[in-house]
């Protein structure tokens, strides 16, 4: 693809707020197994499914900041959605500082009903596993327009939204009277695990099409596990050229013949 060459995530600076904070690698502590099991197979986050997806299709080009609970104890997970067409963007910021470089970006074309995943710390992507479509949203009750989030009057929606592959969920929705009934809220009231998502600093502007392309000096992964198995195991290697030597023993070597090392 023609574009400069440089880094995935500058390119997101340059038309959004900041989403991450720089750090070299010697800043980061290495990750424990603990974490790579948990983080092992990258998965777009629910801001990125189908039934959330299904809200956005027809607002215009936007930007804004997301907020993310699951109910699986995990911290929230925060970064930056935008929005252009039938294409989205997630870019997660770390959650740790000692997590930092391991943040994942996501696409996703609704119409194409493909997309990726990719880290800007090696530089590489991996594409996403095709979805089950859209088949019905139903609309199940509404509430007046008597909840303001963040400072904004929004009403209530329970919908029930049903795929392709026979699955349904059930979700509530807080639309934004002020902002062209822009969905500020979302909750899964049906599903494993819940999730509670929140969007502030809503922006109305379209962002470049580019933003949605994946550079060219980035790294073909045959899947999101294969490309966090190579993150995990250059850390490892990483954290094994950066451990010091031990000291030889001379004096102890010179008294009694034994190499020491302490």
């Amino acid at each position: 693809m023609n574009r400069p060459t440089k880094s995935f995530l500058v390119a997101i600076l340059a038309i959004t707020p900041v989403l991450l904070s720089a750090c070299s690698s010697d800043e980061r502590m290495t990750m424990t197994m603990e974490e790579r099991l948990q983080a092992s197979l990258p998965e777009p986050p629910p801001i990125l499914s189908v039934p959330v997806l299904t809200l956005f299709t027809n607002q215009p080009g936007f930007g804004a900041r997301c907020r993310i609970e699951r109910q699986t104890g995990a911290r929230p997970l925060e970064g930056e959605l935008v929005h252009r067409g039938s294409q989205f963007l997630f870019a997660a910021e770390a959650q740790e500082k000692h997590a930092r470089g391991r943040e994942m970006t996501f696409t996703w074309n609704v119409e194409n009903n493909s997309g990726h995943t990719l880290n800007d710390a090696l530089p590489g992507y991996a594409p996403l596993v095709p979805r089950a479509q859209l088949v019905t949203v139903q609309t199940t009750g509404k509430a007046p327009a008597n909840d303001r989030i963040d400072g904004h009057p929004c009403t209530q929606e329970q919908l029930t939204v049903t795929l392709s592959d026979g699955t349904a969920s059930q979700i509530s929705v807080w639309r934004a009277t002020d902002l062209r009934g822009f969905p500020l809220r979302i909750r899964a009231d049906s599903g494993n695990p819940r999730f509670l998502i929140d969007l502030t600093e809503v922006r109305f502007q379209e962002p470049s099409s580019t933003l949605f392309d994946i550079p060219g000096d980035f790294t073909k992964y045959e899947s999101p596990k294969a490309m966090f198995d190579e993150l995990f195991r250059r850390e490892s290697l990483a954290r094994r050229d950066t451990k010091p030597a031990p000291a030889f023993d001379e004096e102890g070597f010179q008294k009694t013949g034994v190499m020491r090392q302490y």
